[in-house]
């Protein structure tokens, strides 16, 4: 169990709005890289991004990139939806059971 004594609550708080105004020109679709400074980590960066994404109405989708870039692509907000009757709803879970359950079984064997 944690010692909760000894816990430190942080109150930092980040200025977002140089991240949105940043993001505010940026039309969906484009890929963004983004070069970081020395002491940021790409984590931090893109949870700052999608805080600021989220103010401006876009939402941000990470691309794969090395340590000292943040590559992005503005999507848009609303996520993809697919449109299926029942009956190809109902076929596609029997077949991703089936599946399910000849993996486990291939891997117990």
């Amino acid at each position: 169990m944690p010692v909760f004594d000894k816990a430190i609550v942080s109150t930092e708080t980040v200025d977002l709005g140089p991240l949105v105004k940043f993001l505010t020109p940026i039309q969906f679709g484009n890929r963004v890289s983004l070069p970081l400074s020395e002491n940021e980590t790409s984590r931090k960066v893109m949870r700052n991004l999608n805080r600021a994404a989220a103010k401006c109405g876009k939402r941000l989708v990470r691309i794969p990139s090395d340590e000292k870039t943040v590559f992005f692509k503005i999507v848009p907000v609303e996520k993809r939806t697919v449109n299926m009757s029942a009956e190809q709803r109902a076929a596609r879970v029997l077949k991703s059971k089936s599946t399910r359950s000849a993996r486990i079984l291939n891997a117990n064997s």
